[in-house]
C-alpha cells in the first residue's frame, strides 16, 4: 500500500478521520461504497437459538436472504477512494447514496457505516482480516460442489454480501472478511437450506449439511375418557378433520386430518420443528419434529388448551405442560397497560427491612403482561416501573405469593396498578478519546447510580448504555437527572467517572491498550 500525502484540512463535503491499529497506520485504502444494510426482518429475534440458528430466524429472513444470494456480488464498486498519509490521517470526499467505508491493508481491515455529516474526525480502528473454510455436504455424503446451481455466502447484517467460492474440497469467502458476526447460507435447488450462524472470535470451520425435502406423517389423538372402555384404545380417540399446524424456522404449513386423523405434510424442510393438532378451537396434541422421524407420537394434552388469536399475547399462552405457569397484568392509576415492567419472585416473607432471595425476575409485554413458569413455592412478588419512567424509583409493589399445586387448580393471576412518580429526566452526551488525541469508537459507555430524591429519600434509578460513534462521541438521551457513575470501556481499559445529569458535554481519555494482533480463525 503506498502512503498519500499529507492530509491538508477539508473542505465540507468530506469524511475526515485516523486509520488506527492501536497507532496510527500509514498507506491503508479507504474506499466508499454503496451497501444497503439489511436488517432483521423477524419481529421477535430467535426462537430456534437451541438449535444452532441465528438469532434472526423466521420465514421472513429465509425470503431475504434468498433475495440477497441471488444478487451476491463482493466487493462492490467504488465511489471515491483515498490513502492514510504517515500520520495515519485519510480524507475522502462525500459521494450521495454512499453507506459503507472499507478500509483495508494487506492483512488488517474494517467496515464502517458512513458518518453523519456532523460529525467530528472518524477513528476507523482495524480488526484481523480471514478467508475460513467451509465444508458443504449433501445428506449422502457427496460434496456441494458435485451439485449444480449450488449458492452461498456470507450475510452481514450491516450489508455485505460475500459469495463463497470452491477452494478443493471447501469453500472460502470470494474476498477476505472481518472478525465479526454474520450468517452462513447455502441454497441447492429442490434441498433444505443450509444455515449456520458465524460469531466472531469463532476458531473452527463450519460445516453444513445439505439435506433434502421431507414428508411427515402422523396420527392425531385427544383424550376421552368415555371412548372405548374395556379396549387397548380406552381413553383416546383420534380426531377427525382436526388441524394441523407446523412451524419451523423458516416455513408455516397447514393441514387437515382425515378420517382416521392421520395427515401428511409434503415437501417440508429437514429441520427442527414443532407441530400442534387443534380439535373445536381447542389444541389437543403437540409433537416436536426432528429430522429423519418416520412416524411422529404425539403429546397429548390431559387439558386442551384454548386456540389463541393470531394477535394474541404470547404472555398469556401457558406453557409447554399446560399447567405451570403464573400471569401478572400491570397497569398504571388510569388503567392503561404498563410495558417494560419488572416483575420478580422473592423467596421468604414480606419484610419491608429486607428483600430475601430473587429467584426471577421477567418484564412485561407491551400489553403490561408477563408469565413465568416453575412459581409453586411461596414467598412474595416486587413489581416496579419501567425503566424509561424511573424503575423503582417510579413505583413498586410487593405483595405476598403463596405456594400453589398444578394439578390442583389453575395458576392465579394478578392485576396489580401501579401509581407513578415522575422521574424528572435528561441527556449526557460527550465524547471518547485516546491518550494521544485520537477519537474511540465503539467504546461501551454506561450510565448507573443515579441517584434521584423521591418522597422516601435518595433512590438509585435505572440509568442507561450506549456505544461510541465513529467519531468517539455518545448520547444518552433521557437518563434520570441526578449524580451518577458513568463507566467507559475499550480494548481492555476501564474508566469511571462521577457526573452530574445535565452537565457540560464530557471529555473522557482512555489511556488504550492496542487490541490484540491475532484472534480467531485463521
Amino acid at each position: 500500500m503506498r502512503a498519500a500525502q499529507p492530509v491538508r484540512p477539508p473542505r465540507d463535503g468530506w469524511i475526515v478521520g485516523w486509520v488506527l491499529d492501536g497507532a496510527p497506520v500509514a498507506g491503508a485504502e479507504v474506499r466508499l461504497a454503496a451497501v444497503p444494510p439489511a436488517a432483521c426482518p423477524c419481529g421477535d429475534g430467535n426462537r430456534y437459538s437451541l438449535w444452532d440458528m441465528p438469532y434472526c430466524t423466521c420465514p421472513a429472513a429465509l425470503v431475504q436472504w434468498k433475495e440477497r444470494l441471488a444478487a451476491c456480488a463482493w466487493p462492490p464498486p467504488p465511489l471515491a477512494v483515498g490513502h492514510s498519509d504517515e500520520r495515519g490521517r485519510v480524507a475522502v470526499p462525500r459521494v450521495e447514496g454512499a453507506t459503507l467505508l472499507q478500509v483495508s491493508t494487506a492483512t488488517r481491515m474494517a467496515w464502517l457505516p458512513v458518518p453523519p455529516r456532523e460529525s467530528l474526525d472518524v477513528a476507523m480502528d482495524l480488526e484481523p482480516a480471514f478467508q475460513p473454510h467451509v465444508t458443504i455436504v449433501l445428506a449422502d455424503g457427496r460434496p456441494a460442489a458435485d451439485v449444480p446451481g449450488v449458492r452461498g455466502a456470507f450475510l452481514f447484517e450491516d450489508g455485505p454480501c460475500v459469495p463463497l467460492v470452491a477452494d478443493g474440497a471447501t469453500w472460502i469467502p470470494a474476498t477476505p472478511i472481518p472478525d465479526r458476526e454474520a450468517v452462513v447460507v447455502v441454497d441447492v435447488p429442490d434441498q433444505t437450506p443450509a444455515v449456520r450462524p458465524w460469531r466472531a472470535g469463532n476458531a473452527w470451520s463450519p460445516m453444513l449439511v445439505v439435506r433434502p425435502l421431507e414428508t411427515i406423517t402422523g396420527q392425531c389423538r385427544r383424550d376421552d375418557p368415555d371412548h372405548g372402555q374395556g379396549t387397548a384404545f380406552a381413553g383416546r380417540t383420534v380426531v377427525y378433520n382436526g388441524t394441523i399446524r407446523y412451524e419451523g424456522a423458516f416455513d408455516r404449513f397447514t393441514t387437515q386430518t382425515d378420517r382416521s386423523g392421520h395427515f401428511m405434510l409434503h415437501g417440508v424442510p429437514a429441520l427442527n420443528a414443532t407441530l400442534s393438532c387443534e380439535h373445536r378451537g381447542k389444541v389437543v396434541a403437540r409433537w416436536t419434529y426432528f429430522p429423519d422421524d418416520d412416524w411422529l407420537e404425539p403429546d397429548i394434552l390431559e387439558e386442551p388448551e384454548p386456540d389463541p388469536a393470531p394477535d394474541d399475547d404470547p404472555a398469556w399462552r401457558p406453557g409447554d405442560d399446560g399447567a405451570r405457569s403464573f400471569a401478572v397484568e400491570v397497569v398504571d392509576d388510569h388503567d392503561r397497560p404498563l410495558s417494560g415492567a419488572e416483575v420478580s419472585f422473592w423467596q421468604g416473607a414480606v419484610d419491608p427491612r429486607r428483600l430475601g432471595f430473587a429467584t426471577g425476575s421477567w418484564k412485561t409485554s407491551e400489553r403490561g403482561r408477563v408469565c413465568a413458569h416453575e412459581l409453586l413455592e411461596g414467598g412474595y412478588l416486587v413489581v416496579s416501573a419501567p425503566d424509561r419512567l424511573g424503575g423503582w424509583c417510579s413505583a413498586y409493589e410487593r405483595m405476598p405469593h403463596r405456594s400453589w399445586d398444578p394439578g390442583s387448580y389453575q395458576p392465579p393471576r394478578l392485576r396489580v396498578a401501579l401509581t407513578l412518580r415522575s422521574v424528572p429526566r435528561a441527556t449526557a452526551r460527550g465524547r471518547v478519546l485516546s491518550s494521544g488525541g485520537y477519537p474511540v469508537a465503539g467504546a461501551e459507555v454506561r450510565l448507573y447510580k443515579v441517584s434521584v430524591p423521591t418522597p422516601d429519600g435518595d433512590c438509585d434509578a435505572p440509568g442507561a448504555s450506549t456505544t461510541t460513534a465513529a467519531d468517539g462521541t455518545f448520547v444518552l438521551a433521557d437518563v434520570p437527572r441526578g449524580r451518577g457513575t458513568l463507566e467507559v470501556e475499550r480494548h481492555y481499559r476501564r474508566r469511571e467517572i462521577e457526573i452530574d445529569v445535565p452537565g457540560p458535554p464530557l471529555r473522557v481519555v482512555l489511556d488504550l491498550v492496542p487490541p490484540p494482533t491475532s484472534a480467531g480463525p485463521r
